[in-house]
């Protein structure tokens, strides 16, 4: 049995991937910087990284912000010739991880697949799923909306530094999901799909959106556009500090109700070159309960790819196989006629 090392275990998404491969019966041994766990280690210490990670198949990163821990988590892994995964949501690490670490992934023989939780893996399958149907395209959209997400210290601090580096783009325009959510404003979101989308669908324009709702009162939603640079401005002073110390005073994540009243989903529309068109819309709730599962599913199926170097989820992982894998917590996925035309996404009227 294949043995999975969860660096991060003690935190709050970590907790629930080691709670998920205990449930799963997945052999797995706890790491991080606490003294608490099975192999403690710290990021600035790759000797004790390496021994964390001896006889692991898989390395399962929890720990954010990954800006940080990214690059010497994986790096112990593939020393250890072990597959890695984690949960970021940050695009900037997913850039650096596919610049910097293919090579020696495949020289040793492993795959790795960062953004394996709920940023961006809906996305990215739901985007294989719709474009593979009519590829080569023109374009594809994918578009979140989520419905009563309590965010995590780690996930406002990894949120907030992608903001500071990456914010994308200031666009606006409205996209019509299928009822009960119904037309929504958006916005412009530095998806890690505009990354990984083209590794797997010809395509040649990927555009990512968030539904203003998704993270601001529905009033605040036409000022979004405007006060992301003003935030993005603040970061980048003395203020980020004080932040940052606010950011820990606060509960280290949402309780267990609060995160089943969560619903959330993610649509993909491909645009053809021939004129064809197809989406797929994804939707589930509890993004960290889904983001456990993607995690310790993803860990053993890692086993079994023959994806080598760093991928995205749908290069390692059947895209359509996998969101059937996660239909049992409540993930639904379906192909559909297209919801809404590019123009409507971007428009501004």
């Amino acid at each position: 049995m294949t043995l999975v090392a969860v660096y991060g275990a003690t935190g709050f998404t970590g907790k629930l991937v080691c709670a998920e491969l205990a449930r799963r019966g997945v052999d797995f041994v706890t790491s991080g910087r606490s003294p608490a766990t099975d192999r403690p280690a710290r990021v600035d210490d790759p000797a004790a990284l390496r021994r964390a990670f001896e006889g692991a198949g898989v390395v399962a990163n929890c720990a954010g912000p990954f800006r940080d821990t990214g690059a010497p988590v994986l790096e112990a892994a593939i020393a250890a010739g072990a597959h890695y995964l984690d949960t970021t949501g940050e695009l900037p690490w997913m850039r650096d991880a596919h610049a910097r670490f293919d090579a020696a992934a495949r020289d040793a023989g492993v795959a790795a697949v960062p953004a394996m939780g709920f940023d961006f893996l809906p996305g990215d399958l739901a985007a294989h799923v719709a474009g593979s149907a009519v590829e080569p395209l023109e374009d594809i959209v994918v578009v979140y909306h989520v419905d009563g997400f309590g965010p995590t210290r780690g996930t406002l601090r990894s949120s907030l530094h992608v903001i500071r580096t990456d914010a994308g783009a200031a666009a606006r325009g409205w996209f019509a999901f299928p009822e009960p959510i119904g037309r929504k404003r958006v916005a412009g979101y530095p998806g890690g799909e505009e990354l990984t989308v083209p590794r797997h669908v010809r395509t040649r324009k990927v555009t990512c959106r968030i539904t203003t709702d998704s993270i601001a009162p529905p009033a605040a939603g036409p000022l979004l556009p405007l006060a992301v640079p003003l935030l993005r401005g603040v970061l980048r002073s003395p203020l980020a500090g004080p932040l940052d110390r606010a950011i820990g005073r606060l509960p280290e994540g949402p309780s267990a109700q609060q995160r089943a009243e969560v619903r959330w989903a993610v649509a993909a529309v491909a645009r053809g070159e021939d004129g064809r068109s197809a989406s797929a819309l994804v939707t589930g709730p509890d993004v960290y309960g889904v983001t456990a599962r993607a995690i310790a599913e993803g860990a053993q199926r890692l086993t079994q790819t023959a994806a080598r170097g760093v991928v995205a989820p749908a290069e390692a992982f059947d895209a359509q196989a996998f969101l059937d894998a996660l239909a049992p917590f409540g993930v639904q996925s379906s192909i559909c006629e297209p919801v809404v035309t590019t123009r409507s996404v971007g428009s501004r009227k």
